[in-house]
């Protein structure tokens, strides 16, 4: 019996340390630009577009959508297939950018259901809705 505890102790931490880690990151990090290599941030919805070359701003952008999780699920098109869905393309260079779809789930914005950041075939992530309106006040100052 003096065997056997330290052994379901063991067992049990092991359980718990799986567990933990299994509900912690679901996969990687959203691989986003250092934010001073950014050379400006376009935003697009619809007919409405802004185009961000603020450092400040773009570093407070960059630093939200950090905050964004991954959900385990794959991007497997060019752009989503839902309506509304904002275009955020982060230009780094002529030739280097780096494009995020946000979009809300299928209850949509008056919902405020879950908002998602996809970068095509990278990943899908979940982000808190606050960050919409971040963007919609990006797009209503230009």
């Amino acid at each position: 019996m003096r065997r056997a505890i330290p052994l379901i102790v063991l067992a049990l931490l092991a359980i718990g340390f799986l567990i933990a880690r299994c509900d912690g990151d679901s996969g990687e990090a959203m691989k986003l630009p250092v934010a001073d290599t950014v050379r400006e941030v376009e935003i697009t919805q619809g007919n409405m577009a802004a185009v961000i070359d603020d450092p400040d701003i773009m570093a407070a952008l960059i630093h939200e959508m950090s905050a964004a999780e991954d959900t385990g699920r794959e991007s497997v098109n060019d752009s989503p297939a839902v309506g509304g869905a904002v275009r955020i393309r982060l230009v780094v260079s002529d030739s280097e950018s780096i494009t995020v779809f946000a979009y809300f789930d299928q209850r949509g914005l008056q919902y405020k259901g879950t908002l998602y950041l996809e970068i095509p075939y990278q990943g899908i992530y979940s982000i808190d809705a606050a960050f919409w309106d971040s963007v919609e006040q990006l797009l209503r100052q230009t």
